[in-house]
């Protein structure tokens, strides 16, 4: 299992939490194109966020990060998630090596 730590620690704040939980649950994030991951809800189970990332940063749908304008749960998760697909995740594809690894 892929356990964030260095963007977390120290200030572990109710977002970076939630964000880590979804993160270390399997089939929570999908990316769907180069510029855009789906990240399940952790609350409705049969929702899901988009996050895409646009020329000012990552942009999230969900009613947090468009009232507040800053950082949600989700927008956080896509560097973690790139960084385990890539150096942490066996591939089957690349003969149970990592991105990294091949």
């Amino acid at each position: 299992m892929f356990m964030l730590t260095t963007w977390l620690i120290p200030n572990m704040n109710t977002r970076k939490l939630q964000a880590k939980t979804i993160l270390e649950t399997s089939n929570m994030i999908a990316q769907t194109d180069t510029q855009t991951f789906k990240v399940k809800s952790m609350t409705m189970p049969d929702k899901f966020y988009t996050v895409s990332r646009t020329g000012n940063g990552l942009v999230c749908e969900c009613a947090d990060h468009q009232y507040r304008k800053s950082d949600c749960k989700h927008t956080p998760l896509i560097g973690g998630y790139q960084a385990y697909y890539n150096f942490t995740k066996k591939h089957m594809g690349l003969d149970g090596k990592t991105p990294a690894e091949a």
